[in-house]
């Protein structure tokens, strides 16, 4: 085993101790891992709650404890010294902090897409069930019972609520407040409508299904026309990166200058916010809202 592993082991093993130790005693350090510890719990709970896991935020911070560590000393020990060790073990690390919560958040956005998708199949059976029972509670129900997560979920706490002593109006509100949806902000709006107007309610579910598809089929069709320009965005934001890792591993002293010297600091810099601007001015180009 070369004398570098052994020596990079025992840096893994003294700074585990000592963060142990610090952790262990009460102590300013122990206030802030508890006081970090905390604000986890408080800042991820509620995307918990909204994607009905049942699973505790102490787990996740656990396992995005976990991920950062093992991030930070898998770069740490693919440098090939301290002077290279070092920072790449610091942009290691940074992607394990920023992996949990862009997990969550693609999670959260996966699922308000498919509550979206299901919103349209779902007006139409909660239409046909209130031809045959005028009561709006019984079409959720149905939705609740018949259609899959995540809107029977959704749908269920809806009912659960109302037989708790919740307005329906309300209940409807909080659904909205979650979901973030517009589609379905325009089905509760139109509900609301229509039930104080004592319009024809089965006919307005049909009517905002119909509205709700063609939004999406010409949603799909503009994303379609510029995904193809998000991707090369995506690909010459990346491109540098890639360019940057293969010349580190053809030739180390080719590429140390850059994260060694002032003027590498300062290009590293400048190409940062460079390739952020032109990611972002790419993004905004080819995003459109209908």
């Amino acid at each position: 085993m070369p004398i570098s592993l052994f020596l990079y082991l025992g840096i893994a093993l003294i700074f585990v101790a000592i963060l142990s130790v610090c952790v262990a005693v009460n102590g300013p350090l122990n206030n802030l891992v508890k006081d970090y510890s905390q604000r986890y719990l408080n800042q991820y709970t509620p995307h918990l709650k909204l994607l009905f896991w049942s699973i505790p935020a102490s787990k996740i911070l656990l396992v995005h404890l976990s991920i950062i560590v093992a991030l930070m000393f898998i770069g740490f020990f693919l440098g090939k010294n301290l002077v290279t060790s070092i920072p790449l073990s610091i942009i290691f690390a940074f992607f394990g902090y920023l992996s949990i919560p862009l997990f969550l958040k693609i999670q959260l956005e996966n699922r308000r897409k498919l509550f979206n998708q299901q919103l349209q199949d779902s007006l139409v059976t909660m239409a046909n069930t209130l031809k045959a029972t005028p009561t709006l509670i019984e079409g959720f129900r149905t939705v609740a019972e018949n259609m899959p997560p995540p809107i029977s979920q959704e749908f269920s706490l809806l009912i659960k609520e109302y037989h708790l002593g919740y307005n329906l109006d309300q209940s409807l509100l909080k659904m909205a407040e979650r979901m973030k949806s517009p589609d379905l902000n325009l089905t509760i709006t139109a509900l609301t409508i229509g039930r104080t107007t004592g319009g024809n309610i089965p006919t307005i579910l049909e009517e905002i299904a119909y509205t709700l598809r063609e939004i999406n089929r010409l949603e799909g069709l503009i994303e379609s026309k510029t995904a193809e320009g998000k991707m090369q965005g995506w690909v010459m934001g990346l491109l540098p990166i890639g360019l940057a890792i293969a010349l580190y591993f053809l030739d180390e002293n080719m590429i140390k200058p850059l994260f060694t010297t002032n003027y590498g600091y300062l290009l590293l810099g400048i190409i940062v916010a460079l390739e952020s601007a032109g990611i972002f001015l790419i993004r905004k180009v080819s995003t459109i809202d209908i």
